[in-house]
């Protein structure tokens, strides 16, 4: 009987989850396990990937951006542009022996995106404006993009204080690699194939 209760459960959990995990990617900063890059399966050309990030906020565990297919190449063009700055910045520093500084990155690009985050519910965010920054500590370069505050959409008492990527230049690179939508065809397009097997 418990076999059958848990079979009918898992088969429950499975139909609620609307995204799969991926690909991962790591911040070195925090030093932790990997975090997850998930998405949703695509209908047409249309999908959303679920980044997740790093929370600053002590009652909230998880957290991050949910990426639309229409706001992908904007968030793209972000992440470039605060790399290319992030290299510049870290050359100079460098050059000028400075080993401490925080210094606001600006960017032309600004994607519209969503947030979510677990506070004994899963809470969303409609509008996060991604704040980047140049930090460097200990002569050491790294990229800071912060989320701001995030209020759940459903609930204006209920609040994450900050999420944040952490990144070096190679880093920001594995993630745009992860984050490839041809990622989410292979995937997807492999799970089909093994539906296929079992009709």
């Amino acid at each position: 009987m418990k076999n059958i209760v848990f079979f009918c459960c898992s088969i429950f959990s499975v139909t609620l989850i609307a995204q799969e995990t991926i690909s991962t990617y790591e911040m070195a900063f925090f030093e932790k396990d990997p975090y997850e890059i998930q998405a949703t399966k695509p209908t047409g050309d249309n999908f959303n990937y679920y980044l997740s990030m790093q929370s600053l906020d002590g009652s909230v565990k998880k957290g991050g951006l949910k990426i639309s297919s229409d706001n992908y190449v904007d968030f793209k063009e972000f992440l470039v542009q605060c790399k290319i700055k992030l290299n510049e910045w870290d050359s100079t520093a460098v050059a000028n022996n400075i080993d401490e500084l925080v210094k606001l990155i600006p960017v032309t690009y600004k994607p519209r995106l969503a947030g979510y985050f677990r506070y004994s519910d899963w809470h969303f965010d409609k509008s996060v404006k991604l704040t980047p920054k140049f930090y460097r500590t200990v002569g050491k370069s790294s990229l800071l993009i912060t989320t701001g505050e995030l209020t759940a959409s459903d609930n204006e008492y209920i609040d994450c204080e900050n999420l944040v990527f952490a990144f070096t230049s190679e880093e920001i690179d594995n993630l745009l690699e992860g984050l490839k939508p041809e990622n989410i065809i292979k995937h997807f397009t492999a799970q089909d194939s093994k539906d296929e097997l079992f009709k």
